[in-house]
């Protein structure tokens, strides 16, 4: 799931999680923890998933649904790094569209 996510999702997720529990209560803390939230539940998602076993089999089929989810926690990111993840994410995509053969 890494991969399919790109490089910038553990970036994302991590200030996911220290949005989440912010004190402000202005207008912009409260999206930005509903946005942390909805990242950190996509998490929890795959979490629960593999726990239960459920990713044994189709993988392709059953991560793809969770990586828009854990993609919402990169929206958080300063703007200097959402500029920079979206080049490094497109490449990366490249990168992995190009030289990574599957036989799906």
């Amino acid at each position: 799931m890494a991969i399919s996510a790109g490089p910038w999702v553990g970036a994302g997720l991590a200030v996911a999680a220290v949005d989440a529990f912010g004190r402000s209560a202005d207008d912009d803390s409260r999206t930005r923890r509903t946005v942390a939230a909805l990242a950190l539940v996509g998490r929890a998602m795959c979490v629960a998933a593999t726990i239960s076993q459920m990713s044994r089999a189709e993988v392709e089929r059953i991560w793809l649904p969770f990586v828009p989810w854990l993609l919402l926690g990169v929206a958080l990111l300063s703007e200097r790094w959402r500029r920079a993840g979206l080049i490094v994410q497109v490449a990366f995509a490249v990168i992995v569209q190009t030289f990574l053969y599957t036989r799906w």
